[in-house]
């Protein structure tokens, strides 16, 4: 008897995902109770029963009928297929497989230790972030409730204005006002004066003594010891100032001059007085003084007598130090 053509109508799904729609051509006799073949790679078996088609399986090729999470096959449940959005997850019993269906909106995955599930997200998540700042500073980027930058910038100020607490000195907030005398940092000063004459020797480099203050901010002279020293109680730049007269006397040098810690010359005024009488002289300086270096004024004449350098209201001696700037 000649073969006949059956045709079956083909559509399963294969373990890959794969849906195929065909038309497996079988061709057999009355005495073939079975027939095998293959589409691509996908192995079919049909089952007869005399004439008569009884059956027709599918599945990939060395690999039995397999549909994940269905009854075609044994480890797998339950029967329906699994819902949009669920997730599959292995687990270390029979069926192997099973579904984890989607989770609510609010709900985030997580594990109990063993097995994946979901679970309410923890309540106090921070929404929003803004940036707070005093009036001088202007903000922008604020609030942020996704991604950004948080900026702080200077707002614009009036000229001639100064960041700094209040004038009265008591402690508060800062604020932009105009510059007190208060503000400034304390600096010494003192000048000094001898209400008598002093009288010294011809020849040789003397110190002037002071016996009297006009002020002394900071305990740089001493009245008591009327000592001729002025000595800095805080590093820094100090202005520096003597100013003499001499009496009448012959025609000879006469000096001034600075000495800082009783050996460095650091200023000089140095005359030849030409004609009998008065003389004056005045010397100054800008010099930086560590703590407790002092500075004395030093006289010098050569007539070959002893000379006065006279006292004299706010001329002479007077010696003074001021402080201009602080280490």
């Amino acid at each position: 008897m000649p073969l006949t053509p059956t045709h079956f109508p083909l559509a399963t799904r294969l373990d890959a995902g794969l849906r195929i729609r065909s038309v497996a051509k079988i061709t057999h006799g009355p005495t073939v109770s079975n027939a095998r073949g293959k589409i691509g790679g996908a192995v079919f078996t049909r089952t007869r029963g005399g004439n008569v088609a009884k059956a027709l399986s599918i599945a990939a090729e060395g690999v039995g009928p397999h549909n994940l999470l269905s009854t075609a096959h044994p480890d797998t449940a339950p029967a329906t297929p699994p819902a949009r959005g669920s997730l599959i997850v292995a687990q270390n019993v029979t069926p192997a497989w099973k579904e984890l269906p989607l989770g609510a909106p609010t709900e985030v995955l997580t594990s109990d230790g063993t097995d994946a599930k979901w679970a309410a997200a923890a309540a106090g998540g921070v929404t929003s972030v803004g940036l707070a700042l005093p009036a001088e500073f202007d903000v922008t980027g604020s609030p942020i409730t996704d991604a950004g930058t948080l900026t702080g910038e200077w707002a614009d100020q009036d000229a001639n204005k100064i960041l700094a607490g209040p004038i009265s000195g008591a402690a508060d907030t800062p604020a932009f006002r105009a510059l007190d005398p208060t503000d400034l940092p304390i600096l010494d000063g003192a000048r000094v004066y001898n209400s008598a004459d002093e009288e010294f020797a011809s020849g040789g480099d003397n110190p002037l003594t002071f016996n009297s203050e006009r002020y002394d901010t900071n305990a740089l002279h001493s009245v008591a010891a009327n000592t001729s020293r002025l000595t800095a109680k805080r590093a820094g730049v100090y202005a520096i100032s003597a100013h003499i007269l001499w009496a009448s006397g012959a025609y000879a040098p006469r000096g001034l001059t600075l000495y800082l810690n009783g050996a460095t010359p650091i200023a000089q005024e140095y005359d030849i007085i030409r004609d009998v009488g008065y003389a004056a002289q005045s010397v100054a300086t800008l010099y930086h003084l560590d703590v407790n270096d002092y500075v004395e004024a030093f006289v010098h004449q050569n007539t070959g007598a002893a000379l006065k350098v006279l006292a004299s209201a706010n001329k002479s001696p007077e010696f003074a130090m001021q402080q201009l700037t602080q280490d």
